[in-house]
């Protein structure tokens, strides 16, 4: 459960990093007493409903594993605008302030550049890359790599990926709805380097990172 375009961005950034063991999305501070205690002692007003303090939420817990060992990080998203405002500046204080006592590490995540007038286009290509796992796609990685060799070959910049696509499925006899899964597959996992503040289409030529 995301509340904003930033965060649901966020998410799929996530996803994709290999070493995310999973993510908890709104993640809820039950330690009430604790929090009024740091509202009070950094003059910031706890929210309440109907007479009863509302728990912070924290916008996403994130385990991540390296080495065997888990390790947990919290993560709040803002815009750049808003992570200079007074207010939420000061709800995130507490945010900090109890991840400190729990030594659990928190990051301000920075979103410039998936926020203000890159954010459609990031939000759209995660989508469109994203469609594999919509699709119940099972990857191959040994079929994925055998693909991305033949895609590279006929790869250029003014080629369109529809054109690019069908072309590999054609060589490799594989089907259209196989190929349009595995492309999607490889630009998720970064193996086939894409450009995410280019708009990622069919249509259009492939933008790739050097």
């Amino acid at each position: 459960h995301v509340l904003s375009d930033l965060e649901h961005i966020y998410l799929m950034l996530l996803e994709r990093r290999p070493n995310v063991i999973d993510i908890r999305e709104q993640w809820p501070i039950l330690h009430i007493d604790k929090t009024l205690e740091l509202c009070e002692r950094f003059g910031v007003t706890h929210g309440y409903a109907s007479g009863a303090p509302v728990p912070f939420t924290i916008d996403f817990l994130v385990t991540f594993e390296m080495d065997g060992k888990k390790y947990y990080e919290a993560k709040s998203v803002k815009t750049p605008e808003d992570a200079q405002n007074s207010k939420v500046r000061s709800r995130l204080q507490i945010e900090y302030q109890w991840c400190r006592l729990k030594n659990c590490p928190w990051v301000l995540v920075k979103t410039d550049g998936f926020s203000g007038r890159n954010k459609k286009v990031v939000f759209e290509n995660l989508n469109f890359m994203r469609e594999w796992f919509k699709n119940r796609y099972e990857p191959d990685l040994d079929e994925t790599l055998e693909f991305l060799r033949f895609f590279r070959t006929l790869y250029s910049p003014v080629r369109r990926l529809d054109e690019l696509m069908e072309r590999t499925a054609s060589g490799l006899r594989v089907t259209d709805g196989n190929a349009d899964n595995l492309i999607r597959f490889a630009m998720w996992k970064d193996l086939l380097k894409v450009s995410l503040t280019e708009k990622i289409d069919l249509t259009r030529p492939l933008i790739l990172r050097s």
